[in-house]
């Protein structure tokens, strides 16, 4: 769904940088545990509530940690991508439950 380069420099007035590239993918669940491949990277994964993104999000931006802002910055604008699906999945669980 989305592919993401982003150079982040080490702010110590030099020109070391890290590039990082991003990529964030739009699935279907089906069933079973979700768990990470790469346990380096990755400590955890699991199945939040989409009200809850906003939540880590003001938690990350609070961080002194520039990664961290990266990735708030990344889910708002990701969030924004699957605006038109979160509305039409609210519709549908309205009118289950309605």
């Amino acid at each position: 769904m989305a592919k993401i380069d982003v150079r982040f420099y080490n702010g110590n007035g030099n020109k070391e940088y890290t590039d990082w590239t991003s990529y964030v993918f739009k699935a279907r669940y089906l069933s079973g545990e979700i768990e990470p491949h790469d346990k380096d990277e990755i400590r955890e994964a699991k199945f939040i509530q989409l009200s809850d993104i906003h939540r880590f999000d003001e938690m990350m931006r609070k961080s002194d940690v520039g990664g961290f802002h990266y990735r708030a910055y990344l889910s708002e604008q990701i969030m924004k991508l699957l605006k038109s699906d979160i509305d039409r999945l609210t519709e549908i669980k309205s009118q289950k439950h309605g």
